[in-house]
């Protein structure tokens, strides 16, 4: 009998762990199995970014390179998925930064707003849980937020996506995009704003429809 905690290991971590061990060797079924593994995900995630399906599959591609090329760097700290998640997150943001700059630009309300003391700090200090109570109690389906987030302008998007959905700091965000930590939190603000306006909007139209459609129904019975 041994001493200290044994750790269960699932067939799935351990399939995970052989697949690893294949790709540090550059065996070719072990990057099949990787590819196969993550890719739904991973386009998923670089189509929140690009808004396009095709530039999605570039980018998951190119970033696949990357791991492969890196993976036998990989220590086991952290989730794998995790690491991959940032390389396809990166990737996607170096494809928009050489598409349009529009992410470093800063428009002319916002500048306004980075020049205001009293506004600058506002941004700095707003919470950000009432928004998300919100978002997520507005009564509209997984795929009908992802949707209403695709609406948001692009600049706010971004910013949205790495701080909310992947967990960025401001600091990473303005490290990420060349832009500055107050800037980052402006943006989330503004996108914040914006979603809970698209949202509310989702909201009573799927409310009205469904009003619609009960009465459409009993109309007829």
């Amino acid at each position: 009998m041994c001493n200290g905690t044994v750790k269960y290991v699932s067939n799935i971590e351990k399939s995970e762990i052989e697949i690893i061990k294949g790709c540090k060797t550059f065996n070719r079924e072990a990057q099949k199995s990787l590819y196969k593994l993550y890719y739904g995900k991973m386009n998923a995630i670089s189509f929140r970014y690009t808004g396009s399906y095709d530039d999605a599959k570039d980018i998951v591609h190119d970033s696949f390179v990357i791991v492969f090329e890196k993976i036998a760097g990989y220590t086991g700290s952290g989730s794998l998925e995790g690491w991959i998640r940032k390389i396809v997150v990166n990737k996607s943001i170096d494809f928009l930064n050489k598409k349009n700059k529009l992410y470093v630009k800063v428009s002319e309300q916002e500048q306004q707003i980075l020049n205001d003391h009293n506004s600058n700090s506002e941004y700095s200090n707003n919470k950000e849980g009432d928004e998300l109570d919100s978002i997520y109690s507005s009564g509209l389906t997984k795929e009908e937020i992802m949707d209403a987030i695709d609406l948001l302008k692009d600049n706010y998007r971004v910013v949205f996506n790495l701080s909310v959905i992947d967990g960025y700091s401001h600091k990473n965000i303005a490290e990420t995009l060349n832009i500055t930590e107050e800037l980052s939190r402006i943006r989330l603000k503004r996108a914040r704003v914006a979603l809970q306006a698209i949202l509310l909007e989702a909201a009573k139209a799927k409310k009205i429809n469904k009003i619609t459609n009960q009465t459409h129904a009993k109309s007829i019975e």
